[in-house]
């Protein structure tokens, strides 16, 4: 199996229109990542001895996704900082070379512009899962 290519790993934002809604990539990110919290819960009991039992899939799942470039004032990246300033659940996806993606709502729980002088403006957004997480594989 060939390696993917990190620069196909492309997060969407969605414009929240009905019944179909359009999304489209956020411009100017060159880092994208995530993370899967699956929380774990303990099962142990009087018969586990000294090793810890898990209880299954029982535990609440949520999803982190980062992502940082340089900020182009795209009006995806317009969309998404109005998200981000009215604390709003919106829909995004994740989508990756091989098809795969990942769609959720989220909250943006962190956004960030900073200025260097001689260089372009940057920016950056942490997006938390609001709800049910889908995953979609593309094969």
């Amino acid at each position: 199996m060939a390696a993917q290519k990190g620069d196909d790993v492309i997060l969407k934002v969605g414009n929240g229109a009905t019944p179909t809604e359009v999304f489209t990539e956020i411009g100017g990110l060159i880092n994208t990542d995530f993370i899967l919290y699956n929380k774990i819960i303990e099962a142990n009991n009087l018969i586990s001895g000294q090793y810890r039992k898990i209880n299954g899939q029982t535990g609440v799942r949520s999803l982190v996704v980062k992502g940082s470039g340089y900020f182009t004032d795209s009006s995806s990246e317009e969309l998404m900082r109005g998200y981000a300033f009215s604390g709003s659940s919106n829909n995004y996806e994740l989508h990756f070379g091989n098809g795969d993606y990942i769609s959720c709502a989220f909250v943006v729980s962190n956004y960030e512009r900073k200025g260097t002088l001689g260089r372009q403006e940057d920016f950056a957004v942490v997006l938390e899962s609001d709800g049910s997480i889908n995953f979609t594989n593309g094969a």
